[in-house]
């Protein structure tokens, strides 16, 4: 029992000491900071994941282009023909024929009215056959001139009669003049006789039928010229720069359609009654779109350059 006591005490000695001498190195050892690095973690972390950031945006230059608006419409613009004119005979007669009918479409030079010729057929042969009588005339005395010339030179003759016969030879060409003048005015009565479209254009109201007498400038028919037309209106003083000639405008109809033209006359005159000054705007019109007396609205076209 006494050997059972001691082996046990040695036992535990000897595991003692070994305790002690962790101990004290433990306790002498000094103290070293420690690191991730000298720890040697074999375990990573889970890192966060960032967002990337968007790619920086170019910077847009603004363009040096010009913006265009609008000013504000315009009420009570009217569409004007182009060009209209009332044609009226130039010499009196009876209108023998007429050529088309109200709304037909006519080309410049094409015959619309023709007057009786058979009264100025008559006096032309009659003006023409004293123009040939008052040439034979005039030739007989430049013979008889030229025959006292020859005399005189000769001694045979007198100056008086010279003086005589050059005064006779100068009537007779006066009184040719004449005739010939008097033919021309019958000839030209004559032609006017068909009365022609001075350009191309609608024919809108014909005054005159077959038949019908017809004096010296009594007018005959009323033609306009709608290849292009005219979008008038009042525009108020305040618009009056914006109008100027040559800006860009739109002419709206009252069916919601936008026809783009140019303004191509500005009245000088403001009226002092509405303080509004008259533009005319110069619209295409090949596709005959447009008709007389519509009424719409009109805006002009502003160009401003972007600011930068």
């Amino acid at each position: 029992m006494v050997g059972l006591g001691y082996a046990g005490m040695s036992h535990s000695i000897g595991f003692v000491f070994p305790l002690m001498g962790l101990v004290l190195a433990f306790v002498l050892t000094p103290a070293v900071p420690l690191s991730a690095a000298n720890l040697h973690l074999s375990r990573t972390e889970p890192v966060s994941e960032q967002p990337e950031s968007p790619p920086p945006k170019e910077k847009v230059e603004p363009s040096s282009e010009s913006v265009s608006r609008t000013t504000p419409r315009i009420e009570g613009a009217v569409i004007r023909a182009y060009r209209q004119a009332t044609v009226a005979a130039e010499v009196q007669g009876v209108v023998e024929k007429r050529y088309g009918k109200e709304g037909d479409l006519v080309r410049a030079g094409s015959v619309v009215f023709e007057i009786s010729p058979d009264l100025f057929e008559t006096v032309a042969d009659r003006s023409r056959q004293r123009l040939e009588e008052r040439r034979a005339l005039r030739e007989q005395y430049e013979e008889e001139l030229k025959l006292k010339e020859r005399l005189l030179s000769h001694d045979a003759g007198t100056l008086q009669e010279i003086v005589k016969a050059r005064s006779e030879v100068r009537i007779a060409t006066h009184r040719e003049n004449e005739a010939s003048l008097d033919l021309r005015l019958a000839i030209r009565d004559m032609n006017k006789c068909k009365v022609r479209a001075p350009f191309t254009g609608w024919l809108v109201s014909l005054h005159r039928d077959a038949f019908e007498s017809v004096q010296r400038f009594e007018q005959l028919f009323l033609i306009a010229d709608t290849s292009k037309v005219y979008a008038v209106a009042n525009v108020p003083q305040a618009l009056a720069r914006q109008a100027a000639k040559g800006v860009k405008a739109s002419f709206y109809s009252a069916s919601g359609a936008v026809f783009h033209g140019t303004v191509d006359k500005v009245e000088a005159v403001i009226d002092p009654a509405s303080q509004t000054r008259k533009v005319y705007i110069l619209i295409d019109n090949s596709r005959a779109s447009l008709q007389m007396g519509m009424l719409g609205q009109i805006a002009f076209v502003l160009a401003e350059p972007q600011e930068r």
